[in-house]
């Protein structure tokens, strides 16, 4: 069934100019606090730097990194301390806290599951 409303999705997000064209952005805003969060479960990060290592991967600009940072702390899944830089003012850096590990580990196993199950589908239909 999720993979069924995937398509369902995808079909109204289209664009028709020709051929058809698939916005994104919706994949990106759905994944982004996955990618965040599994960042930051490796080792804490800064705003500069999780933007950058996602960047190297997803076409993102910096302000949708930080709105997700703001969204995942008033959610308690992260906290923020600040750490002197060899260079320049201290930075803000993000801990995962416990709920956020907990919250990151659901999210993977319901990432995995989705993309397993749309697999099948589009391979398999």
């Amino acid at each position: 069934m999720t993979a069924v409303f995937l398509c369902v999705y995808i079909a109204k997000q289209t664009i028709m100019h020709n051929n058809i064209v698939m916005d994104n952005a919706q994949f990106k805003k759905g994944i982004l606090p996955l990618c965040v969060l599994t960042l930051l479960s490796r080792e804490d990060g800064y705003g500069y730097n999780l933007t950058t290592r996602i960047a190297q991967e997803l076409d993102v600009k910096a302000g949708t990194i930080y709105l997700v940072l703001g969204r995942l702390k008033e959610n308690g899944y992260v906290t923020t301390y600040l750490r002197e830089a060899e260079k320049g003012p201290a930075r803000k850096y993000y801990h995962l806290t416990k709920t956020g590990r907990t919250y990151q580990k659901q999210l993977l196993e319901e990432w995995n599951r989705f993309s397993e199950s749309t697999r099948r589908l589009l391979n398999h239909g």
